[in-house]
C-alpha cells in the first residue's frame, strides 16, 4: 500500500479548479495507510492510520514524528483524532481502542470502553461533552467520555453514520445510504436533517470539516469519494465533482490551507 498525503497552500474557493497532478505528495506516508487527519493552529498537524500509526508535525507537514502504539501484541487500525486544548487528545480504533493523550501526544494511555466494534469517529463541543460514531450508531457523552448515551434525534435505524464534526455551537452527522447530513445549532441538543443525495448506489457523505468560516464534506462510495461539497455559511452546500482525483477525504487546517490523503495500491510499495 502507498498512501499519499497532499497539501497545498491554495484559495479554499479556487479548489474546485485545481489538478491531482498540481498538489504536492508527502512521501512521508508512502508505505502507510493513512485513515484520518487533525490540525492545531496553522503549524501542527496529526494523522493517524494502520498499524498503529501516530504521526506529528510542528511544521505544517515538512517533517514529521512517528510512534506505532501497540496492545495486547497487535497494532490496531486507529481511526480518528481530536484534541480538546494543546495538551489532551484523544484517538480511537478497531477492538474498541479509546486512548487519551496529557502532553501534546507525545504519550497514549489506553482508556477503558466496553465494546467490540470499531470506534470511527470522534468529536468535541467543549465543556466536557465528546460525540463518537460506533459501527454507523451515533454516541455522546457529557462526563469526559466517563459514560456514554445515543443520540435521539437522528434516524440511527435508517442511515449508517460516518462522520461527526463541530464548531463552536454547530454540528453536522453525516453517512448513508442514501447519503445523508444533520445538522445541530446547539451543541448536539436537537438535530434537524439538512441534506440527502441518492443519486447514488450506496452513497454516503463522509469526511466533515469545519473551519471558521466554512464547511466541507465529501460524497462518495466510502471511503473514496466522488464530489466535495462546500458551504460558505454553514446552511446551503455547493457541490463540485473532484474528476481525478478520489480521495479517502479532504480537510482544511484553516480557510486557505486544504490538504487530503489518497491510498492507492502499489505493487511494491
Amino acid at each position: 500500500m502507498k498512501t499519499k498525503i497532499l497539501l497545498s497552500i491554495i484559495c479554499a474557493c479556487s479548489l474546485f479548479a485545481v489538478k491531482a497532478q498540481e498538489w504536492g505528495y508527502d512521501n512521508a506516508f508512502q508505505r502507510e495507510v493513512i485513515t484520518n487527519i487533525w490540525t492545531q493552529g496553522l503549524d501542527t498537524v496529526f494523522v493517524v492510520g494502520e498499524n498503529g500509526l501516530i504521526a506529528k508535525s510542528t511544521d505544517r507537514g515538512n517533517t514529521w514524528s512517528k510512534q506505532y502504539y501497540e496492545y495486547g501484541g497487535r497494532y490496531y487500525t486507529l481511526t480518528d483524532i481530536f484534541f480538546c486544548d494543546p495538551q489532551n487528545g484523544f484517538v480511537i480504533g478497531e477492538g474498541s481502542l479509546l486512548l487519551k493523550t496529557t502532553d501534546r501526544g507525545d504519550t497514549w494511555e489506553k482508556k477503558e470502553f466496553r465494546t467490540y466494534s470499531m470506534l470511527s469517529t470522534i468529536a468535541y463541543t467543549g465543556l466536557d461533552i465528546i460525540w463518537m460514531v460506533i459501527r454507523g450508531t451515533v454516541f455522546h457523552s457529557t462526563d469526559y467520555g466517563e459514560t456514554w448515551n445515543s443520540a435521539i434525534d437522528i434516524d440511527q435505524d435508517k442511515y449508517y453514520f460516518l462522520s461527526i464534526a463541530f464548531k463552536d455551537d454547530i454540528g453536522y452527522i453525516a453517512g448513508g445510504s442514501p447519503a445523508v447530513l444533520y445538522k445541530t445549532e446547539d451543541k448536539g441538543q436537537t438535530w434537524i436533517k439538512q441534506l440527502t443525495d441518492d443519486r447514488y448506489s450506496g452513497s454516503n457523505f463522509h469526511s466533515l470539516c469545519l473551519t471558521d468560516n466554512k464547511a466541507y464534506m465529501c460524497l462518495g462510495a466510502y471511503p473514496n469519494s466522488l464530489s466535495l461539497y462546500q458551504s460558505d455559511d454553514y446552511q446551503h452546500w455547493d457541490e463540485t465533482p473532484l474528476g481525478g482525483i478520489s480521495p479517502r477525504g479532504i480537510f482544511f487546517l484553516n480557510d486557505t490551507v486544504g490538504c487530503n490523503f489518497d491510498t492507492k495500491w502499489s505493487g511494491g510499495g
